[in-house]
């Protein structure tokens, strides 16, 4: 099967994960394989290790157990206890030290799909240098797409994280910013709640920062559908651009 960034194999309970060219343009895989061989020599609950990687300069070949006990969040009704065991694994996560990982830059990456979207969908009506304050901030390990399908819970105690496509050092508010607009979204009651847990844990200290990084990831993902379906010409990608142009237009503010 293929995944949006990865041709992705189930094979004798490993999974075998081959980069796709499309993606590779504007994902960083030398500094993946970075991540991904150092992740092997780390003590780590948080994180799927993988078994073996291979990086031939172009194309990153990776393999992983495949985790029984887990399934994602794809299908799975998130409750409070899902809520609190990833706040805590953004803690465990930030506790990770990698020397020469790179940092995301949020003015770069919108700068990239604007400059190579051919067919807008939406006109960006606003001045992206707004979020540079973004790239001020203190910088930790940072997962960077908490999707459903990259968090993996075993119906008990414990969540997993995998796939690193965009894994780099990354502000404080940004993991807790995509797991509000990738996976809980709509849900005010959780989304609250994760605010009120991550408060509690010390994760962030200022509103203002974390609704503009909130804003700044619909226009983000808002723009890397556009160009997907630019490339591919998959509805599903439009689908996504425009309704996360219409988060950004719409999203609560928080405080």
């Amino acid at each position: 099967m293929s995944g949006f960034t990865n041709k992705v194999i189930y094979k004798k309970d490993i999974v075998h994960k081959t980069s796709q060219d499309i993606t590779s343009v504007y994902l960083d895989k030398t500094n993946e394989y970075l991540f991904l061989n150092e992740l092997k020599k780390i003590n780590t609950d948080i994180l799927v290790k993988p078994i073996n990687v291979i990086f031939d300069g172009n194309t990153l070949i990776s393999t992983f157990p495949f985790i029984k006990s887990h399934i994602d969040l794809t299908d799975t009704k998130i409750n409070k206890l899902i809520v609190e065991l990833v706040a805590e694994g953004i803690v465990e996560l930030r506790k990770i030290k990698i020397e020469g990982l790179k940092k995301f830059s949020h003015i770069n990456y919108l700068e990239w799909f604007l400059k190579n979207i051919k067919n807008p969908i939406h006109k960006i009506n606003m001045d992206i240098t707004s979020f540079s304050i973004l790239d001020k901030q203190d910088y930790v390990l940072s997962h960077n797409d908490l999707v459903p399908g990259n968090i993996l819970f075993n119906g008990v105690n414990d969540v997993k994280l995998i796939d690193y496509d965009f894994t780099k050092y990354n502000n404080r508010y940004f993991d807790i910013a995509s797991f509000i607009t990738e996976t809980l979204n709509d849900d005010s009651t959780l989304v609250n709640y994760f605010i009120k847990v991550c408060k509690e844990k010390k994760l962030f200290d200022n509103f203002e920062i974390l609704n503009l990084e909130i804003k700044y990831q619909d226009i983000l993902w808002s723009l890397w559908a556009n160009y997907m379906f630019d490339i591919t010409g998959t509805t599903l990608f439009k689908d996504i651009c425009i309704d996360k142009y219409n988060r950004f237009l719409n999203r609560t503010t928080y405080k």
